[in-house]
Parts: C-alpha cells; sequence; structure tokens
C-alpha cells in the first residue's frame, strides 16, 4: 500500500487532471495516509488558520486546487484524526463532491470536525457504519440547517442514532432543501423517531425529501432477522413480512397493506408524503404556474399513485377551474 499511496501523492502534487476519481478502498490508508493525501493536494499545515466571515470555520484557504471530484476511503479505519485530515484535504479540493467513508470509525469527534466542510462542499456522502451516535447527529444536524449546505444524498446506516440522533436530523430536515435522500436503517431507532420524520414532512415544513431508507432492504440471514424482531418490539405486534427483494417498479403505496401495527402505519404515512414531494408538492403550491401545466403535473402525480391524485384536487380544488 505504502508504494500505490506514494504513486498517488506523486500524481497529486503533479496536478494530474486524470486523477479525478480516486478509490483507496479497504487499502489500509489509515489517517497518516489521509495526511499524506491532504499534503500532496497542497494544505500547508505551517500556515495559520483564519477566522474571517468568509471562512467562518476557522480552515485554511485554498490555495491548491486538486482534480479530485470523488473519492472512495471506505474500510481505511482513518478514526476521528483521519477525519480532521481528510477535512484539511476538502479544504483545498474545491470539486471534490462525492465522498465515500463507509467502515472507518470516524465516531462523533470525527463528524463533528468532517460535517461542516464537507456538507457545503460535497453532494453525496456516505458515513456508513462508523460509531457515530446522538452526540454526531448533533453536528450532523447543524451542518444540515447551515444555508449553504449541498449534500443530496446522505447514508448513516449501521450507526448509533437511536431515536435522539432521528429527533435530532428531523428537525435539521425543517431548514434544509437540498437533501432528497437519506438513509438510515439499522440505526435502533423506534416510534419516536419515525413520529419526528412524519411529523416534519406532514407539516409541509420539508417538500425537498423524496427517499427515507428505514429498514427497508433485508435478507433471510438469522442475525438481520434478530435485529427486525428486536426492532418490532418498539411497536405492536407486526404481522408484515418484508420481502427479500421488491418490485422497484411498483410503487410502493400500491402494494397491499395487510398489516396495522404502529410501525407499519407510521411506514405507510411516511411513504405518502414522501411521494408527494417526488410528485412536486412545491409545484402544485405555486400559484404562479400556467394552468396548461396542471394536466401534466396532474398526469405524473395520478401516475405514481392513483390516490394521490385526489389529495392535490382535495388540496388544491381550483386548480381544474382555472383558464
Amino acid at each position: 500500500m505504502d508504494q500505490q499511496l506514494s504513486y498517488v501523492c506523486q500524481r497529486l502534487k503533479a496536478h494530474d487532471e486524470t486523477l479525478s476519481l480516486l478509490n483507496l478502498s479497504c487499502r489500509g490508508v489509515g489517517s497518516e495516509g489521509v495526511v499524506k493525501l491532504a499534503a500532496s493536494c497542497g494544505y500547508d499545515d505551517s500556515k495559520q488558520y483564519t477566522n474571517d466571515d468568509d471562512n467562518n470555520y476557522g480552515y485554511q484557504p485554498r490555495t491548491t486546487n486538486s482534480p479530485l471530484v470523488a473519492l472512495w476511503l471506505e474500510g481505511n479505519d482513518i478514526y476521528p484524526l483521519g477525519a480532521r485530515a481528510l477535512r484539511n484535504l476538502l479544504s483545498v479540493s474545491p470539486r471534490l463532491k462525492y465522498l465515500y467513508l463507509s467502515s472507518n470509525y470516524i465516531g462523533n469527534a470525527g463528524i463533528s470536525a468532517l460535517a461542516p466542510m464537507a456538507f457545503r462542499q460535497c453532494t453525496v456522502i456516505h458515513m456508513s457504519d462508523n460509531k457515530i451516535n446522538a452526540v454526531g447527529a448533533v453536528s450532523i444536524a447543524e451542518a444540515m440547517q447551515h444555508p449553504e449546505s449541498r449534500v443530496q444524498t446522505l447514508l448513516l446506516d449501521n450507526n448509533r442514532l437511536a431515536d435522539e440522533g432521528m429527533i435530532k436530523i428531523a428537525e435539521a430536515l425543517r431548514h434544509n432543501t437540498t437533501l432528497k435522500h437519506l438513509d438510515v436503517k439499522y440505526n435502533k431507532i423506534g416510534e419516536e423517531g419515525l413520529m419526528a420524520i412524519r411529523s416534519v414532512l406532514q407539516t409541509r415544513e420539508n417538500t425537498t425529501l423524496e427517499y427515507f431508507v428505514f429498514e427497508e432492504e433485508q435478507d433471510n440471514s438469522a442475525d438481520e432477522q434478530q435485529q427486525q424482531q428486536q426492532q418490532q418490539q418498539q411497536f405492536s405486534t407486526c404481522t408484515r413480512r418484508i420481502p427479500t427483494r421488491r418490485n422497484r417498479k411498483m410503487p410502493r403505496l400500491m402494494e397491499k397493506m395487510n398489516c396495522s401495527c404502529d410501525q407499519c402505519h407510521l411506514r405507510h404515512e411516511i411513504d405518502f408524503y414522501l411521494a408527494l414531494n417526488r410528485a412536486g408538492r412545491r409545484k402544485l403550491a405555486d400559484v404562479s404556474i400556467r394552468s396548461n401545466l396542471w394536466p401534466r403535473i396532474l398526469s405524473k402525480v395520478s401516475h405514481d399513485d392513483p390516490s394521490l391524485l385526489f389529495t392535490m384536487l382535495e388540496t388544491r380544488p381550483d386548480v381544474p377551474l382555472r383558464r
């Protein structure tokens, strides 16, 4: 790995424009390797940090524009020290938009250092299996609420958010207008966490979130079946059988709901409001849209699920009457 890392660092120092996609997953990079990558991209830790208004997180100004656009560092055990070095790398890599950091033991300290910069710069962030709990969720929520947040896809599965962390993230969604895909499966989230998400979507405080993944894809392994049973103990008895592979072409709202437990009811409500967002709930609230565009909008809504059409007409009965 030392030879490969040295080769990559040499190319970064030479500002090789062909090195826009860098995959170093499961290569034993470690925190020291991330420090070397940051230095190769032009970060100089001998310079003093700034604290002006344009750089209010205290990061060093960008001195070099590295060619990196996407970076894979999954399974490298970089720990919080590596996360802080990665923050430095981001500060000199303004084109870096795709960041994959699953299984790195980043923890709360690492996400606290990395989130402010990463959320303002990246559009896709994978933070699966990084020992992040409710304390780290506070840092994530603060970064999500920042006016300059750009993240659209955020994966936080296999962490330790629990209800407390999910509530913090749900509150941040009230002020976030960029996030479209949120994955929080396998985080021991119970009824309170789901109710917090449902409340944000129900009150129309968030009209941009389109996909919320919560215990959706599972296989028949014994460990995951046991985990599913533990999750369901927080709710009333659930008789719903989760398919190993669901037909993606068929909207979930059109599938038969044969269980009336609290968990499934919350899932169904959340899915309904997410479908409204995907159908363009923000557009339907805009009275300035030309009347000849409404048939196209409503046809898109009815294509996802017929019940959405009636919901929209109930909310906006003036739409069919507009000329």
